[in-house]
């Protein structure tokens, strides 16, 4: 044996054997390492792309619920202003209508005769638009003419509108169908 710088070195041929030993050895810890690097390697692309996709997926559910929310308030939208128009329209031409519109400037005696024919107008009014459950119609001190319809108690606290005004939605004797009320004002 040969000392250099002050360890034992052995001859060539001890070497290499040993290197191949230790080559061996190593490179079966080698593989194992390569394997277990490339497993974790593997598992951290998949818990990257399983992050990756639950945010895309979110924010695409998320953007498809808010398009779909604010499709469904355009909808909402536009039928309670097709509902508005409607009900404007039907109420100025019940309101405007020769019958009413006579009635109003009657005495008590001509209000008698004419109040058959106001019947029938309210109640035709009632048959083309089914969910009218009443008609009321009031005079300028809020006292109650003439009505047809479900007689609610709601109808014998009404107020002056100065303009077309809707109540709050309410349940007679605590039913299962709710109402609301409309005012609309006839001028001279």
């Amino acid at each position: 044996m040969k000392r250099v710088w002050g360890r034992a070195v052995r001859p060539e041929t001890d070497i290499d054997e040993e290197r191949r030993r230790m080559t061996g050895g190593k490179l079966q810890n080698s593989l194992f390492g390569k394997f277990l690097v490339i497993v974790i390697v593997l598992l951290l692309c998949m818990a990257g792309s399983v992050f990756i996709t639950n945010h895309v997926v979110r924010s695409i559910a998320r953007e498809n619920t808010e398009l779909s929310n604010d499709k469904i308030l355009r909808q909402i939208d536009a039928k309670t202003s097709e509902f508005h128009n409607s009900l404007y329209n039907m109420l100025t031409l019940l309101a405007y209508e020769q019958t009413t519109y006579n009635y109003f400037t009657q005495t008590a005696l001509e209000r008698l005769n004419a109040y058959e024919s106001l019947i029938s107008l309210f109640s035709n009014t009632m048959m083309i638009q089914d969910d009218i459950a009443g008609i009321a119609l009031y005079d300028e001190h809020a006292n109650k003419l003439v009505g047809t319809g479900k007689d609610f108690d709601i109808f014998t606290d009404v107020k002056m509108e100065s303009k077309l005004a809707y109540s709050n939605v309410f349940r007679p004797n605590s039913s299962t169908e709710a109402y609301f009320m409309v005012s609309y004002p006839v001028y001279d």
